[in-house]
């Protein structure tokens, strides 16, 4: 009997000393998820701030494109202003010169 009661403390023994050992891995695993939940956490705070920016310079880009395309279109329009002026002021230089042409001769 003696030697049942042995063999079963030291069975119940390396029992304990497995499900310490168990546990202590378990321990540091978790240890180990949570410090990688943490980095993770770190890395979508980053992701968040890198898309908002990507979003404003996005907004920003779109401005800058609509105020382009306002000044371009002042442009043009300058452009064909430009146009009519000269168009006119060559018309009144030519005709001077024909008044001028006809009166000489």
């Amino acid at each position: 009997m003696f030697e049942l009661r042995k063999e079963h403390q030291e069975a119940m023994s390396q029992l304990t000393a497995k499900f310490v050992a168990m546990t202590n891995e378990l321990k540091e695993r978790n240890d180990k998820l949570d410090s990688i939940y943490a980095e993770m956490k770190s890395i979508n705070a980053e992701i968040k701030l890198v898309h908002n920016k990507i979003e404003s310079d996005s907004s920003k880009r779109e401005e800058a494109i609509k105020e382009l395309e306002v000044l371009y279109k002042i442009m043009d329009e300058t452009e064909e202003f430009r146009d009519e002026t000269d168009k006119y002021w060559e018309d009144r230089i030519n005709e001077e010169i024909r008044k001028r042409s006809v009166t000489s001769w």
